[in-house]
């Protein structure tokens, strides 16, 4: 990179997943976990907001066949980690108890998390992600290597 600070990169503005069913996607989102919903313009799709953070959900090409991946780590998008403050606490809530988990809670040191994954209506694999308390694991390590 240059010294030229109009160059400088911010972070990710948003991620976009293709989907058979945007509004059944979104309501997930919005009514399970809290998400803001906002169309996307000129009819593309809708953005799912957390604070700064957003989903773009567009529909898919329903002739182009899906993945059977939920994290066989074929080439292309994978999962979403969101962070969050107590992966257990989460878990925990009852009114998440008809979220689709694929597991309890789990600990990986080798990361420094606590990771829950579940999947959305489609079967997108999400992760949520609270940070162990070990200090010599830096907060910006994800659960890929």
């Amino acid at each position: 990179m240059t010294d030229d600070t109009s160059l400088a990169l911010h972070g990710v503005d948003n991620i976009g997943i293709a989907v058979r069913d945007v509004d059944l996607v979104a309501g997930f989102f919005a009514t399970t976990f809290g998400f803001e919903i906002d169309p996307l313009p000129n009819g593309a799709g809708t953005r799912v907001r957390l604070g700064d953070h957003a989903l773009a959900l567009f529909a898919a090409d329903l002739d182009t066949p899906r993945s059977d991946s939920a994290s066989g780590v074929r080439p292309g998008f994978d999962h979403v980690s969101i962070r969050v403050d107590d992966v257990d606490m989460l878990y925990a809530d009852v009114r998440l108890s008809s979220v689709p988990w694929l597991s309890e809670p789990e600990s990986l040191p080798e990361w420094g998390l606590r990771v829950l994954g579940f999947l959305d209506p489609e079967g997108n694999l999400f992760y949520f992600v609270s940070q162990l308390d070990d200090p010599g694991v830096p907060r910006s390590m994800s659960i890929e290597s």
